[in-house]
């Protein structure tokens, strides 16, 4: 989730929580399993924030 959440970083500008990175990662999951198609749209709702997470980012 550590590395979801550096690539949501870098490429959103958001600083999602585990959880967060988490439904990132099996979007992309479902995305490769050809159950989302590339021009569907997909709501993911982040309701917390890294800042919480803080010390489990920096090893």
């Amino acid at each position: 989730m550590i590395r979801v959440t550096r690539e949501v970083g870098s490429s959103e500008g958001l600083f999602v929580s585990p959880e967060g990175a988490a439904c990132f990662a099996a979007l992309k999951s479902l995305c490769r399993a050809g159950k989302i198609a590339s021009g569907e749209r997909v709501v993911i709702f982040n309701t917390g924030s890294g800042i919480k997470y803080v010390n489990c980012y920096e090893r």
